[in-house]
């Protein structure tokens, strides 16, 4: 499924390249994690079947390991 451009994505562009990191808030299905997913180079769903339970496990012993990687911009 091609990905369909939104209003925000210009705006969360910008905001990542002086921040960072973002937290966007929506309703279930206004499509949050797909937009999100654009911009991502790495992406640690907590909610995944098989690895969420370690992801989560990890966060409690050392949370800055889940952080470590190349940052996108």
């Amino acid at each position: 499924m091609e990905y369909i451009k939104r209003y925000v994505d210009d705006e969360l562009k910008n905001i990542l390249e002086c921040m960072g990191a973002v937290l966007i808030i929506g309703p279930k299905w206004c499509g949050k994690t797909t937009t999100a997913t654009q911009f991502a180079k790495t992406i640690i769903e907590l909610q995944h079947p098989t690895l969420g339970k370690s992801y989560i496990e990890l966060a409690d012993v050392d949370s800055l390991v889940l952080l470590e990687g190349e940052n996108h911009y």
